[in-house]
């Protein structure tokens, strides 16, 4: 019969030699009996001992559940009648990159990635994702923001199969080889992306320059993870999923007292562990900037493009009178930028003024303007978003721009209300977070009357020189000059 092998290789081919002798080699090992697995029709072998709930109240303001088991596992429901016949999990186990250091750096992503295609003592991936695919149920983990997220979505109906199915996951995963090739595979390509992208350099060098270069926020590259052994990763995921606090967050179509009992049974009988509320307070701290940054970069890359970023840091997320203002103001500041770069100077297809809150990191909550743009007009597209944040921590916003954020703002909360995203992006780290209920506005009328000099000092407070970043990145064959020096952040 014939016979075909396909070779991946990192560097030259190899000759029909040396195939020869890799296969004459495979031929002379001993090959382990096959252990022959049958098809599951279910996620569990047996149902566990539902755990003790230890408390159980209720916010009416919000009309959230919040309850804690015994075993330290947080949960949130939030009905949401109008999504007919489906529900949404949401959560994360508050550990992982936050407890990483150089030596180990890429692990948890790995972990999560494993825990998205897991195999278990008695169940392999495939036969799990053919059962999770009939039951119509949609699960991921993945890396968050120094922590490990899941997120589930099935029938109303299937909720009790889906809480089976991170029962096992939370249990007992197993790494598999094709999973730690796969990823080894996304490490390497995502290397030669980042030495052509202009965009995740920019977002890279921003980080390193927000955390003083904490290790943890480094893209980890194939060769360190490849070094790592299954025995290594495995414990780390065993350590993740029995140890790490949980928290999760289940809204949509569903019944309370129902949810309970299942989570109860599936969640509540899960490994101990602490609480999530203030977990790794120390570890989330980063140290003070000592700014401002100036970073000029070049990649090898054919793309005509620029990434220009500007920014300072944001306060603390938990601070919620403070970045809400800050968040009416570059709603503003968003409108004031394209107006000049797009419409009046042609130099972009579109700018973005945002403000990002990082609960995990408060460190790395930050105001900032970015855009794409020719190499020639990087630096004029630096000095344009400077002086548009000095002049409106000057002068503040035009009596036009803050009724149009107001209108904007009333308009985003009536049509949120029965949002799925903003209620599992509210509840989901609730306690992690540490976000006071306080600062969830339910009604439009509730939103705060910011007048102009709220907003104008907000973001004049927020621009401090010791928290300025300034990064571009640019092709290395552009006719892109940088200029000498390093200009007032304030200018």
């Amino acid at each position: 019969f014939n016979t075909t092998i396909i070779v991946r290789t990192q560097g030259q081919a190899p000759t029909a030699k040396d195939v020869r002798a890799v296969i004459a080699h495979a031929h002379g090992q001993a090959l382990p009996q096959y252990a022959f697995r049958p098809r599951i029709h279910s996620y569990l072998d047996s149902l566990p001992k539902p755990g003790t709930v230890v408390s159980r109240t209720v916010d009416q303001r919000l009309g959230v559940t919040h309850v804690t088991f015994a075993n330290g596992v947080r949960l949130h429901i939030k009905p949401l009648p109008k999504r007919k016949g489906t529900v949404y999990l949401s959560g994360l186990l508050a550990g992982g990159t936050v407890e990483e250091t150089a030596k180990n750096r890429g692990i948890t992503e790995l972990a999560a990635a494993a825990l998205s295609e897991p195999e278990t003592p008695t169940r392999r991936g495939v036969d799990l994702a053919r059962l999770l695919n009939h039951d119509r149920i949609a699960v991921d983990f993945g890396q968050h923001r120094g922590a490990v997220a899941v997120a589930l979505a099935t029938d109303s109906d299937h909720l009790e199969r889906g809480l089976r199915y991170l029962h096992l996951v939370l249990s007992h995963p197993e790494l598999s080889e094709s999973t730690r090739r796969n990823f080894l595979d996304f490490l390497g390509n995502r290397e030669q992306d980042l030495d052509a992208n202009v965009g995740m350099r920019l977002r890279l060098a921003v980080l390193r320059a927000r955390s003083s270069d904490d290790p943890r926020m480094e893209y980890p590259t194939r060769a360190e993870v490849a070094r790592y052994s299954h025995k290594k990763i495995q414990r780390w995921m065993d350590h993740l999923v029995r140890t790490a606090p949980l928290e999760l967050a289940i809204t949509g179509d569903l019944d309370v007292d129902r949810t309970i009992r299942l989570a109860q049974r599936y969640l509540g009988s899960l490994h101990r562990r602490g609480p999530v509320a203030g977990a790794f307070a120390k570890l989330r701290e980063l140290p003070p900037m000592h700014g401002p940054v100036f970073k000029d970069l070049a990649v090898d890359s054919n793309s005509d493009r620029a990434a220009v970023y500007v920014g300072w840091q944001a306060p603390d997320p938990t601070d919620y009178v403070k970045t809400r203002a800050l968040a009416r103001a570059a709603r503003i500041l968003d409108q004031r930028l394209n107006g000049v770069l797009r419409v009046k100077k042609g130099y972009v297809y579109s700018a973005s003024v945002g403000l990002q809150d990082n609960y995990a990191f408060p460190g790395l909550s930050q105001i900032y303007a970015f855009a794409v743009t020719r190499p020639e007009y990087a630096q004029d597209v630096a000095r344009i978003m400077r002086k548009t944040f000095q002049d409106f921590a000057q002068e503040g916003p035009r009596p036009s721009e803050l009724s149009t954020a107001k209108r904007a703002a009333r308009l985003r909360l009536e049509h949120s209300a029965d949002d799925v995203g903003r209620w599992l992006d509210l509840l989901k780290d609730y306690d992690y977070s540490e976000l006071p209920a306080a600062a969830i506005i339910l009604k439009p009328k509730n939103i705060p009357p910011y007048k102009k000099e709220d907003l104008r000092q907000a973001v004049a407070e927020a621009m401090q020189p010791r928290t300025f970043v300034q990064v571009i990145v640019h092709p290395r064959t552009s006719g892109h000059k940088g200029k000498s020096g390093s200009p007032n952040p304030a200018s």
